[in-house]
């Protein structure tokens, strides 16, 4: 599930929970979802944009600033390195 903004956004603004007023998620193929560096959903609550945002627009990781200290940023990043390591070792 890739984050797309039910509204606009504006740089500075917090994305709040899931089902809340700012985001919902869409299901999106993950190796395109991962060369468009698209927001994961699970880490979009507590982001702050970095870039407006337009309603319907996909956000990418690019747009927002993660909120880092989150245990399931903390899972994602190990999950991230996991697998980069997994790719170049092949």
């Amino acid at each position: 599930m890739v984050t797309v903004a039910k509204q606009n956004l504006d740089v500075g603004v917090a994305i709040g929970e899931i089902g809340g007023y700012h985001v919902l998620g869409r299901i999106y193929p993950m190796q395109e979802a991962r060369k468009k560096n698209l927001l994961p959903l699970g880490l979009a609550e507590g982001a702050r944009v970095k870039i407006r945002v337009a309603k319907g627009e996909y956000i990418s990781m690019d747009m927002i600033e993660p909120e880092t200290e989150s245990t399931v940023y903390q899972l994602w990043k190990l999950q991230e390195n996991l697998w980069q390591s997994e790719l170049k070792s092949k």
